[in-house]
């Protein structure tokens, strides 16, 4: 799969190098799903966190890294215009759709016991610089899992308002 991303970016680089247009890059990721519906209070939670954030939409998409350490799994969910795109190829094990949201999980290692992997594949389309002139309000969520127990741990909140504040 990394192969054929790679051949992808650099058909479109040769492509459009000389007109000066944004790159884009196309790529096909695991489609994936839960394995443990257990784990739909987390994702439920990260929407009802932003729900009332400025940037929230219907459809916004999201960034969910899995992190390992020792018998602890680390997630961070991090959703906003740009944070949820995934810029990070490399790493991206795949697309999870939970109630019109796309999830772009990262990380070294699936856990089988929280998400499972289709044949299905999904095409994405990634733009290839980030646009500094939207607006980069995110939100970034921490929880943890020991023991099969998910943790909510904080949420970090950069640049963005309430819907509804006005400033004075």
């Amino acid at each position: 799969m990394k192969v054929l991303c790679l051949f992808a970016l650099t058909v479109i680089i040769a492509s459009n190098g000389a007109s000066g247009k944004s790159l884009q890059i196309e790529c096909h990721v695991p489609k994936l799903i839960l394995e443990n519906k257990d784990y739909e209070i987390l994702l439920d939670k990260v929407l009802s966190l932003d729900k009332d954030c400025s940037y929230y939409t219907q459809t916004l998409e999201y960034g969910l890294w899995l992190i390992y350490c020792k018998d602890t799994l680390f997630i961070t969910v991090e959703g906003g215009e740009q944070q949820g795109k995934p810029f990070r190829l490399k790493t991206i094990m795949g697309v999870l759709r939970y109630k019109k949201h796309n999830f772009y999980i990262f990380g070294d290692s699936l856990p089988s016991s929280i998400l499972k992997r289709l044949k299905k594949e999904v095409r994405l389309i990634v733009p290839n610089e980030y646009d500094i002139s939207e607006d980069d309000s995110h939100s970034i969520h921490y929880f943890c899992v020991y023991r099969s127990y998910c943790y909510y741990l904080r949420s970090v909140r950069r640049g963005l308002r309430k819907k509804g504040y006005e400033e004075l």
